[in-house]
């Protein structure tokens, strides 16, 4: 152990203390800052407490990112790489690392050990050498946290007398006898890995084993809270994980079948109570504009839903990565889930994805730019061009060089577009989409970054509003096909959205493993997708009304027929875009029969309408009946698996016009790995 000159506080170890073997083992994952500020006191901590004593850094990033900052300190603390994803997995290679030593000391790499910290856990320790030692965490934040979270007291933790025995306990300052644990059979449950909870299961397991567990209110270690931490969305996530864990280590330790059962009834009341109670005290909180009423009240309701989720086998991976997407998880609280932990760049891209629209493009820059450049440099403006030809190249970079980038995906399909614009801008923390064809109201932008800054929500759709240019067939008019119908105020969750006016956090989209489907290319659909598929992950999507585009209708869709294609269009996309998100064949079959159910029951309800509006001469009730026939009827034939390429290009598309009904590229469409496009390079230079 190297030495240090740092004093430590307080009187020196006993000799019996020196004379333990002690790893202070240090569990880090992309937190380099953090890393480099607490090792040096962890260092002078373990110095002091003797020769035996060592720090070990466990580096969970399976790029090693660790390694160099463990290096660079030079401090003599020990450096170990383990790979597999999940703090449980990390937590075993501690439990491996220190077989042979007789204490074990856990701390997270955010949190500051107090003076003497690790003095005071061994003394303790040595008054009657039980199983484990646990000290409190206190929390310091890095920005003073919104009001409502201070109300609800979410980051007040317990402190209790030196001595107390406890029966729980996190692994963020906790002291083990190993050979107790060793005994015992103990390890960290891999299941648990990325979801939370495996340090409590773990904790439960010694005391039924038979570990004494005391309490050491003097050593204190204090956790440093980042601000994505000190919101409302982030503390009801984390409120519904607590409780979801809880519901999922209660039922795995109750031995018997008997014993479970028992245990579910018990959650299933307590869960209940929780909601009803949680509910309760929402409400008054509200009516008696009581801050501290209304947190407390969704905080329990939060808990309270996590619990009855698991009991449904729900499970909440809060800390799931790129490639291990977490199982659905409905957020009862109707809170959303913060973007991730995951650092933030302060970068948004803005992606118009185009194909052979030079003047539409050209209007839709001139409004775009300006509203970029407005918000500063990290905004950066995207062309995305999908002709295969490369015509919107020249606009580009040339009446845009260097105040907007040029990418060419010559790959037909919007999904392989967008998944093109993904990739393209991956060192922003989001991706506004805006289709080609549109222009943004004043504002439009800097509303839909506030909203999603606001709320801390994975994505935020904005409202499209329809021109139609005089005259119009006096049909589509009648049948309000174009007409806007907003789902509510801002702030209201939608369960899916188009990405005509979008904002995707792209953090979120690595977290869970997501990307547009190109499956959906020709047919159009993969926005909605997209979409569906985070609220599948428990993710939210919300409206913000004042971001609003505007789209001039073009002629060619004014017409009965286009209405008609798009509204069939829309019925089977909406039938595969369900179908596609049920993971099983029985549950594929399950959602076959609910939609011929539901495409059955528009074709009657649209033909009566239609029907009756010949009758009555009503010419709105039979131009609306008609599209709910189309659309009717499309989802009946979209649950037998038929779909409509609307999109689709003829196979001589690089050397003339796109069909008229294409108003984006189409066509079959592969999949392709991240990074497999052209290249993406600025307006300045493809143009020079």
């Amino acid at each position: 152990m190297v030495e240090s000159d740092e004093q430590q506080d307080g009187p020196g170890p006993s000799g019996e203390a020196a004379a333990l073997s002690v790893t202070v083992a240090v569990l880090t994952y992309l937190r380099p800052d953090d890393l480099r500020e607490v090792l040096p006191t962890l260092v002078a901590q373990a110095a002091g407490l003797g020769p035996r004593a060592r720090v070990l850094v466990v580096d969970n990033d399976p790029a090693g990112s660790a390694r160099e900052v463990v290096e660079a300190l030079a401090t003599g603390a020990r450096y170990v790489h383990e790979p597999e994803p999940g703090i449980a997995h990390a937590r075993n290679r501690a439990l491996d690392e220190a077989a042979g030593d007789d204490l074990l000391v856990f701390v997270d790499d955010d949190e500051r050990p107090c003076d003497g910290w690790l003095r005071l856990l061994v003394e303790q320790y040595l008054v009657d050498r039980p199983g484990a030692v646990v000290g409190p965490v206190v929390s310091e934040y890095v920005v003073e946290p919104d009001r409502w979270v201070r109300a609800g007291r979410f980051f007040d933790r317990r402190r209790l007398a030196t001595g107390t025995e406890v029966t729980l306990a996190a692994t963020n300052n906790l002291l083990l006898d190993m050979h107790q644990v060793t005994a015992a059979g103990l390890r960290f449950d891999a299941r648990f890995g990325l979801t939370g909870g495996s340090d409590t299961l773990f904790t439960h397991q010694a005391v039924a084993r038979g570990l004494r567990m005391v309490w050491c209110d003097e050593a204190v270690v204090t956790d440093v809270v980042p601000a994505s931490r000190v919101t409302r969305s982030w503390v009801l996530r984390r409120a519904y994980r607590s409780g979801n864990g809880w519901t999922r280590v209660s039922v795995l330790v109750a031995g018997s079948p008997a014993a479970r059962l028992r245990t579910r009834a018990s959650i299933l009341a307590q869960g209940s109570v929780r909601v009803a109670a949680g509910a309760g005290q929402t409400a008054l909180g509200v009516v008696t504009r009581s801050l501290a009423h209304e947190a407390r009240g969704r905080r329990t309701l939060a808990r309270g839903s996590g619990m009855l989720a698991g009991l449904v086998g729900h499970v909440y991976a809060e800390y799931a990565r790129p490639g291990t997407p977490a199982p659905a998880q409905p957020l009862a609280t109707g809170g959303t889930v913060p973007r991730t932990d995951e650092p933030s760049t302060g970068k948004v891209t803005v992606a118009i994805a185009t194909f052979r629209r030079p003047a539409t493009l050209a209007h839709a820059l001139d409004r775009v730019v300006e509203q970029a450049e407005r918000l500063g440099p990290d905004v950066r403006v995207l062309v995305v061009d999908n002709d295969p030809d490369a015509s919107a190249r020249e606009l580009v970079t040339g009446t845009w060089s260097g105040r907007v980038d040029y990418c060419h995906e010559p790959r037909p399909g919007l999904a392989a577009v967008r998944n093109h614009a993904l990739d393209a801008g991956a060192s922003s923390d989001a991706v506004v989409f805006f289709d080609d064809d549109e222009v943004p109201r004043d504002g439009w932008l800097e509303h839909l970054l506030d909203a999603w800054r606001r709320w801390g929500c994975a994505a935020v759709a904005g409202p499209t509003v329809r021109r139609l240019a005089e005259p119009v067939d006096p049909w589509v008019r009648a049948s309000g096909f174009f007409e806007l119908r907003p789902p509510g105020p801002s702030g209201t969750v939608v369960p899916g959205a188009g990405a005509g006016n979008l904002l995707l956090d792209l953090r979120v989209l690595r977290r869970h493993g997501l990307r547009f489907d190109e499956r959906f290319g020709a047919s159009g659909g993969e926005d909605s997708m997209l979409t569906r598929a985070l609220g599948a992950q428990g993710e939210v999507v919300r409206w913000c009304a004042e971001a609003v585009a505007e789209e001039p209708v073009a002629d060619e869709r004014a017409t009965r027929a286009w209405v008609l294609r798009r509204a069939y269009r829309t019925g089977t996309t909406w039938s595969a875009v369900l179908l596609a998100l049920r993971g099983t064949r029985a549950a594929r079959a399950r959602q076959r029969l609910v939609l011929a159910a539901h495409g059955a029951a528009l074709l009657v309800r649209g033909g009566v309408r239609a029907v009756g509006g010949l009758l009555t001469r009503s010419l709105a009730r039979r131009a609306q009946g008609e599209v709910h026939v189309a659309s009717g009827w499309g989802a009946l034939v979209g649950a037998a698996g038929v779909t409509y390429a609307e999109y689709a290009r003829g196979r001589d598309v690089g050397a003339g016009a796109a069909p008229a009904t294409a108003e984006r590229a189409g066509g079959p469409s592969v999949a392709v790995p991240a990074g497999a496009h052209d290249a993406c390079v600025p307006a300045v230079v493809a143009g020079s």
